[in-house]
């Protein structure tokens, strides 16, 4: 059957020859080079066509996921920025009764720095508008205009702030609130501060933050009502209460699986990619959306060459061309390698120049400057990484960092059923200092006790970071509650011999106190419970009077 099945094959060959006239054996040898070249081009652009695509909504995914990152970070460090702005203006008051005079001069003398800022106001504890401004009369001397009945004013009587508020007016520019609650020196309830920023701030800065013609940008409120629409290939910004709004059946997809991605139609019918995150505690959602035409466009043109390079070939030379494709092929083949252990974080990757060294100019000249991009990369991720786990101030680790660092070391005493013991250390008075002598005394005070601490630490293991304010904390694995209680009570030592005054009337100096908290960690329980053992600690320190010692050990039981 095998040898029947070979003779019937050649005599299919022969008869074809027969029938074109390919009596030659150059005519032969040019028929089937043809067809190899042609079914192994027909064939290469299929496979491309498939990975290609494949790789480029890759690509726009992740592209999309880092461009959605990124604003989400700018949002959030310009609402804490915004937000910051309101909390000076707030524990700036020296009055015990009225601080609206305190206020407005405070306004006045920064009001340089306030670029962002449309207006501010200052409502008194009854609700009444005492500084508007926005208004003709900025200070308010009748009770005309009273907010009591507002969100903010109700939460900041509870002591609560507004971080990213958008109130939407029909027939106003749209504003973002941030507020806060102005209490005296004695915590009584003066009112509430807030300022009104122009959604349009927010949304010019985050078009330059677009790549592409087709990317685009959408807020959204929790109910799905289309607040911002920004577009990169648009010069004009929609933007407040209009009656658009997300498709229902996408809005409770998105709120279920909070971020993640997304294929739909427009409402223009194009087909889009989106990436999607909430925003402040899921009230609005942030989409970043990208059409597939514009993803596939370089795909088009590159099938297309591809398609006209064949033909050349074809035509030409064939066997020249094979050869030469295949060359490309391999040059192309290391790229993507290269690209795909990129993708996976190892930034150190690199084309290597010696396989390109019979590569056309332009081809080395890409590995080039390919490399000097991945190196940039690397250079870029490096300082993003340092930067995100240092406190600018003290140069040491901060919050971020503490908490990774605790959570690795908890889990590692756990398996290996060693003790962990924390520090909490809180500088006691450092209000007054600061009020006293001002921000920058106060920032150089807590520079010199952060050197003066991590001179006295002298574990191998351990880690020292800023936890807020002026509050720093210590975490020492595989250390006793001895060991942990004597390096506190060394570091309030070489604090106090720092000799730093606690304000200009006072004769006192700088102090700290300090709660120490040890665990035995078990199985089932989290770095939360020494955080907490240890806090309880420092708060009793500092019910005792400050400028002390107190230590829990709790190494056999967890509560």
């Amino acid at each position: 059957m095998l040898i029947l099945k070979n003779l019937g094959s050649d005599i299919m060959i022969d008869l074809l020859h027969r029938k074109l006239h390919l009596n030659k054996l150059a005519s032969r040898f040019l028929f089937w080079t043809f067809l190899l070249v042609f079914f192994t081009g027909v064939l290469f652009i299929t496979c491309f066509i498939t990975i290609d695509r494949h790789q480029l909504f890759k690509d726009a995914k992740e592209q999309l996921d880092i461009s959605l990152q990124n604003q989400q970070l700018l949002i959030e460090h310009w609402a804490t920025d915004r937000l910051d702005e309101v909390r000076l203006l707030a524990h700036h008051t020296t009055s015990h009764t009225d601080p609206t005079e305190d206020i407005y001069q405070r306004i006045l003398q920064d009001e340089e720095f306030y670029e962002q800022v449309h207006s501010f106001v200052f409502i008194d504890k009854d609700g009444y508008v005492k500084v508007d401004t926005a208004a003709s009369e900025t200070v308010k001397t009748l009770q005309e205009i009273n907010l009591s009945d507002r969100d903010y004013f109700i939460d900041g009587k509870q002591g609560n702030e507004h971080v990213f508020n958008i109130v939407l007016h029909n027939n106003k520019t749209p504003s973002i609130i941030f507020s806060t609650p102005v209490f005296s020196k004695n915590k009584e309830f003066q009112g509430v501060i807030f300022s009104a920023v122009l959604l349009s701030k927010l949304n010019n800065m985050l078009k330059n933050s677009l790549t592409g013609d087709s990317n685009q940008m959408k807020l959204i409120s929790k109910d799905g009502l289309i607040i911002s629409d920004i577009s990169q290939s648009r010069t004009e910004i929609k933007e407040g209460p209009t009656d658009r709004y997300i498709d229902k059946q996408k809005l409770e997809e998105m709120i279920d699986t909070k971020q993640g991605y997304l294929q739909y139609k427009n409402e223009n019918n194009k087909q889009m990619i989106s990436s999607y995150t909430p925003l402040f505690d899921g009230n609005y959602l942030l989409i970043n959306e990208r059409s597939k035409e514009e993803v596939l466009q370089s795909h088009y043109q590159v099938v297309k060459a591809l398609l006209m390079i064949m033909v050349f070939i074809v035509i030409l030379v064939f066997i020249i061309a094979y050869l030469f494709s295949r060359r490309i092929l391999q040059s192309f083949s290391s790229l993507v390698k290269t690209i795909n252990e990129i993708e996976k974080g190892n930034y150190q990757t690199r084309l290597q120049p010696d396989l390109f060294t019979k590569a056309p100019n332009e081809i080395r000249e890409f590995v080039e400057v390919f490399n000097q991009m991945t190196a940039s990369l690397e250079s870029h991720e490096r300082a993003l990484q340092n930067a995100s786990m240092t406190d600018q101030l003290t140069n040491i680790a901060n919050r971020r960092a503490f908490e990774f660092y605790l959570g690795e070391k908890w889990n590692k005493a756990i398996n290996n059923n060693k003790e962990i013991s924390l520090l909490f250390i809180d500088v006691d008075h450092f209000k007054e200092h600061n009020d006293s002598f001002g921000h920058q005394k106060g920032d150089e005070c807590l520079v010199k006790i952060t050197d003066v601490i991590s001179q006295t630490i002298k574990f191998d293991d351990h880690l020292f970071a800023r936890y807020g304010g002026e509050e720093f904390v210590i975490v020492l694995p595989m250390v006793d509650n001895d060991e942990a209680r004597l390096l506190a009570k060394a570091i309030r030592k070489k604090v106090k011999g720092l000799k730093i005054k606690q304000s200009i009337m006072s004769d006192r100096y700088i102090s700290v106190s300090i709660g120490v908290g040890t665990m035995k960690p078990i199985v089932g329980t989290g770095e939360e419970t020494l955080i907490r053992l240890a806090d309880d600690a420092l708060y009793e320190a500092k019910s005792k009077g400050r400028d002390q010692v107190v230590s829990k050990n709790e190494t056999t039981k967890i509560n």
